[in-house]
């Protein structure tokens, strides 16, 4: 059985999966400097990837920790070298502190960054830094351990 935020009821993690939470093209969304076109990222490869549509926007996606996990790294797919930053935010102050920053990539290395443990305001949101309409992200995942 599924409960709020397709956790099982048996907080068995992340749509059922226990070490990881998927990162996908499509979970990023437009940034507050979005001036030059109406979204951030766009869909390519027929949702395989996804890319921005000028090469100064950043695209930040956002994700709710299972109650009970904590978020420790992650790895992000990419078709040339993206920057990217993980940050703990906060639905009930408005705020996003800085954890750990890498980079995506087509070899990409874990990213690092400062535990992240599940609350009841907390989220985690990670910015990708594009420099051309040419990269590609293709995803990544989260790594959740219990708590």
């Amino acid at each position: 059985a599924r409960g709020e935020n397709n956790l099982d009821v048996n907080q068995s993690g992340w749509l059922g999966y226990n070490g990881r939470i998927k990162i996908l093209p499509s979970d990023f969304r437009a940034d507050s400097d979005d001036s030059t076109a109406n979204y951030a990222m766009t869909s390519a490869h027929n949702g395989g990837s996804g890319r921005v549509m000028n090469k100064f926007l950043e695209a930040i996606g956002m994700w709710t920790i299972p109650n009970g996990f904590k978020a420790t790294n992650c790895i992000l797919y990419a078709s040339a070298t993206i920057g990217a930053q993980v940050y703990e935010c906060n639905t009930a102050t408005s705020t996003a502190t800085s954890k750990g920053t890498g980079n995506a990539s087509s070899a990409p290395s874990v990213i690092n960054f400062t535990d992240i443990t599940a609350s009841t305001t907390n989220y985690i949101a990670i910015r990708l830094d594009f420099t051309s309409t040419t990269h590609y992200f293709y995803g990544g995942h989260i790594t959740i351990d219990r708590v």
